[in-house]
Parts: structure tokens; sequence; C-alpha cells
């Protein structure tokens, strides 16, 4: 029994439940994934299992770039492309991120690189 509580204290610290037509829901909380990935940057490798658009940001936020880019280099997905195209914002090359931006059916946003950051990341969780 112990293991079961523990499964569902851990459970409750990444989502929240409810009961609707008499199924148990579970839905995120994102707002603690973010926190969970954002103090795993400081760790010296990524999570395990982790999506490459997330790999890409974990790169990016510990400083390689270049290990970042070369995640979604070669894919062409929406998602890979606004990966793609922040990285080319961070970067400076803003007619590329701009290709990029196109690709992923967005434009480059006015915000800072941090809240873009923070923004993409929260999305992929």
């Amino acid at each position: 029994m112990r293991l079961y509580n523990n499964f569902f204290d851990r459970i409750g610290t990444i989502c929240h439940s409810y009961k609707k037509n008499g199924l148990l829901i579970f839905e995120k909380n994102t707002a603690m994934l973010f926190e969970i990935f954002q103090q795993s940057i400081k760790a010296e490798a990524p999570p395990a299992g982790i999506a490459v658009y997330l790999l890409a940001m974990w790169y990016d936020a510990h400083g390689n770039w270049d290990q970042a880019h070369r995640m979604v280099d070669n894919l062409e997905d929406e998602t890979a492309c606004w990966v793609h195209a922040y990285l080319h914002r961070k970067e400076g090359d803003q007619w590329n991120a701009d290709y990029w931006y196109r690709k992923a059916g967005k434009r480059r946003p006015e915000n800072s690189l941090e809240q873009e950051w923070d923004i993409i990341v929260k999305a992929l969780l």
C-alpha cells in the first residue's frame, strides 16, 4: 500500500485529479513540470526520455547552442521549425529565424528571448 501512496503523492506534484462522470481524470500541472524542467538544467546531462524538442531547449539553456541546433536541424515538423526559429533568433540571424517562424506557422515574437524560451518549453511540456 505504501508504494501506491507514494506513486499518487508523486503524481500529485505534476498533475491534479478530479472525477468526471465517475472517471478519475488526471491533468498535468504545467507550472510544476516547468519548474522541474528548469531545475534539470543544473544537471550535467538532460533528463532521460524527453522529446527531441525539449532536448534542444535543454541544451540551449545549458549553454550549448550548437547541440540544440543539431537536435532540430534536420526536422521539418512545425514544432521543430518553431524551436529552430527561436535558436536562429537567439543567434541573431533574423532572416533565417523569420524563415523558420514562417515554416512553423508563426511570426517572430516581440518579447524577450527568455520569455520565448519559457513559452516554447511550457507548450512542449
